[in-house]
């Protein structure tokens, strides 16, 4: 994503995994209205809970990372 691109409300039906391949601030916004700020930093690993969330790229640099969502 880059800077200030935005990812509208979706759905993960599964729980996944995102391996961050550059470094990029992210802000995720739940269906409640809450708000996630994080920073991820290349070669860290995020394991994700299933569920709905928009994505939002607040930082200064394109945010590049790799999402497995897993099968039950």
């Amino acid at each position: 994503m880059k800077p200030g691109e935005k990812a509208p409300m979706h759905n993960h039906p599964n729980n996944h995994v995102v391996s961050v391949i550059t470094d990029a601030k992210f802000r995720l916004t739940l269906p409640d209205g809450q708000t996630v700020e994080f920073d991820a930093k290349a070669g860290q690993t995020l394991w994700i809970e299933a569920g709905s969330h928009a994505a939002e790229n607040i930082g200064t640099t394109n945010g590049h990372n790799v999402l497995v969502e897993l099968k039950r």
